[in-house]
């Protein structure tokens, strides 16, 4: 099984380049889910970086809005 993906240069440069890029944007949110939510999030990881009741809402409202992309995109 093969599949093909056909752009139509210059016109579509911007899709082209997205299509690119997906795997490095797919790991560079990997790596921020790693380094920077979960470690903060409340529960049994514990190494918060950012130790305050007001980080720990902000990283919980960013994990929110992560989960909620990642089921909108998905679709």
């Amino acid at each position: 099984m093969k599949a093909t993906l056909r752009f139509d240069l210059p016109e579509e440069e911007y899709e082209h380049q997205a299509a690119l890029d997906g795997v490095s944007s797919k790991m560079i949110i990997s790596e921020i889910w790693e380094k920077v939510f979960r470690p903060n999030r409340k529960g049994p990881y514990g190494n918060a970086i950012l130790d305050t009741e007001e980080a720990n809402d902000v990283i919980e409202e960013l994990i929110k809005i992560y989960n909620e992309l990642m089921v909108d995109y998905r679709e």
